[in-house]
Formats: C-alpha cells, sequence, structure tokens
C-alpha cells in the first residue's frame, strides 16, 4: 500500500513539475532575435549584444518571444503540490524506521551502551556474531567491559558486556594483564564487624560481595578462615564448599566465639574461592576451575564492657 501511494505521489510531482516548467518557459513564438546569454533583444544588424557583449552569431541567435502561461503554472503547482508533501511524508517515514545503529561508529555505540541503553549494545552484539569487528576493535570492546565491570555495584551495567569478556577468556584472546583485571573485578569483597562488642558476646562479621560475572559462572567458597589478633587460625565452614550468587550482591557471616579481653583487637579472614563454569566442581582437582583466587582481609573492632 505504502509503495502505491509513493508511485502515486512520485507521478503527480513529475507531472505537476513538467506543467509547472511548460507555464514559466513556454516554447518561444516568433521571430525577434534575442542574445542567447542575457536574452536582450537585438535589433538591426547587430553583431554583438550592447547589454553583456556577447557576440551574436546567426547560429546562436534565439528567436521568438515566450509569453507565460499562468493556467498552467497553477495546474502544475496543484499537482506537484500534493505529490512533493506525499514523497516527503514516506521519506520521513522510512528514515524514521531506518536503523542508524548499523551506521553509528564504534566509539559511539559503546558510550551510548556504557550509559546502559540497550540497543547501541545489541549493535554491538550484532557486530561481534557476524565478525565484523577487527581484533583491535574487539580489544576496544574489551576494555570497555573491564571499565564497567569493575565499576562501583550502583551503576548500572549491561550484562553483555560482561558475557563478552567471560567468552574471550575462554576463546584465550584477553592477555595476561586483562584476565587479571577480569577475575579481580569479579571478586569485589569487603568485611565489615561490630565496631564495638560487649566482652560477653560473640563477635559477630560478615563478607560481602559485589563482583560482576558472566552469565553462567559460579564463584565456589572453599570456607573462610578468621583469626582474631595472633590466635588461632579457624575454619568458618569446613564442610565443604558453598557457591556464591553468579551476579549481584551477597553475604556470608558469622558469630564467632566471645573475646573477652577487653580493648582493640583485629580481625584477619582469609577468602579461598575458585571461578568455574557449570556446577561440577572439585576443590582437590584444580582443572575444575577456571582460576583460583585467595583473599586476605582485615578490620579492627573494639572490646567494651
Amino acid at each position: 500500500m505504502l509503495a502505491l501511494i509513493v508511485i502515486f505521489g512520485a507521478l503527480f510531482a513529475f507531472i505537476g513539475a513538467l506543467l509547472f516548467k511548460r507555464g514559466l518557459w513556454p516554447r518561444r513564438i516568433g521571430q525577434t532575435p534575442h542574445c542567447p546569454q542575457c536574452d536582450y533583444i537585438l535589433s538591426g544588424d547587430q553583431s554583438r549584444c550592447p547589454e553583456c557583449g556577447t557576440i551574436a552569431d546567426p547560429k546562436t541567435v534565439v528567436r521568438g518571444e515566450r509569453h507565460r502561461r499562468d493556467r498552467l503554472l497553477f495546474i502544475g503547482g496543484a499537482l506537484a503540490l500534493p505529490g512533493i508533501a506525499v514523497l516527503l511524508m514516506a521519506g520521513f517515514d522510512a528514515l524514521y524506521h531506518v536503523n542508524w545503529n548499523r551506521l553509528t561508529p564504534l566509539s559511539w555505540l559503546l558510550r551510548d551502551a556504557g550509559s546502559g541503553h540497550a540497543p547501541a549494545w545489541a549493535e554491538i552484539q550484532r557486530r561481534i556474531d557476524n565478525h565484523l569487528l577487527s581484533d583491535a576493535d574487539q580489544n576496544t570492546v574489551t576494555e570497555k567491559g573491564l571499565e564497567l565491570q569493575g565499576a562501583p555495584a550502583t551503576v548500572d551495567v549491561i550484562p553483555g558486556f560482561v558475557d563478552f569478556l567471560g567468552n574471550r577468556f575462554l576463546q584465550r584472546k584477553l592477555t595476561p594483564n586483562q584476565a587479571d583485571r577480569f577475575f579481580e573485578s569479579m571478586l569485589k569483597v569487603a568485611l565489615s564487624v561490630r565496631p564495638v562488642a560487649g566482652s560477653q558476646g560473640g563477635l559477630s562479621f560478615s563478607v560481602s560481595e559485589s563482583g560482576r560475572r558472566p552469565s553462567g559462572w559460579e564463584c565456589w567458597d572453599h570456607g573462610l578462615k578468621y583469626q582474631v589478633d595472633d590466635g588461632p587460625i579457624e575454619q568458618l565452614n569446613s564442610n565443604g564448599v558453598s557457591v556464591w550468587s553468579d551476579y549481584g550482591t551477597s553475604s556470608t557471616g558469622c558469630t564467632l566465639p566471645r573475646v573477652p579481653a577487653k580493648g582493640k583487637h583485629r580481625l584477619r579472614v582469609r577468602l579461598d574461592v575458585g571461578f568455574a563454569k557449570g556446577s561440577r566442581v572439585d576443590w582437590a582437582d584444580d582443572s575444575t576451575f577456571l582460576r583460583r583466587i585467595a583473599r586476605d582481609l582485615s578490620t579492627d573492632f573494639e572490646v567494651g564492657k
């Protein structure tokens, strides 16, 4: 239907423009000589136009008068204007439905996708899937992804960036430095403890995690080890491994036995984790993990009355 409307619009515009031209510049009538350059009327035997100086050669002299035809002008305009309007509306509609992202430079797409614009990332993903990005371009996407992966948890990041990094790692296309940054951003942990604890009660603390991991990747915890001051190193959960959520913020906490000595103390916590894609893991078998990381955390607290 739209194509038919466009055809009729083009036909009206063409016929109207043709009639308008015939009305504004009709055929010459008569034998009056005119200068071919400025249309000045040449009288007598003139070899040069007195108005513009053009040589008046019999072969180039234009003969006849033009008499504008107002009726044709009106009819031509009446036909051409609606046709042109139809063509303009069809053109604007076509432009509205153009996927401009396909024509957008990669740097602009990364800027928009980094601000959470999903269509921009969809176009980047299309170029990746269709092998339209060079190695340099994919490295640019990698660096942008690492920047966003390491952003604070409050920043809304399109998951596709982190999934892209995971695929790059599995394909061994990350440099050692990029791989280190990738895993460091997957394990953002913080230790918190009550700043003042009672001497008669236990000591509560928690380890919170807010790293961004690719879909399907899991972080396995082999058990927290803790130490108060220079005391013995104790295992918090020694009955096997536990899994952290694959995306978002999670935490593990515990209440330790009371610390009787009043005053300031230091709590040290060691976190041993392994990253895996899938649920089959064996802590004794390194090959079941993509990487294992140990993280030492510490914080001060005080025991009051």
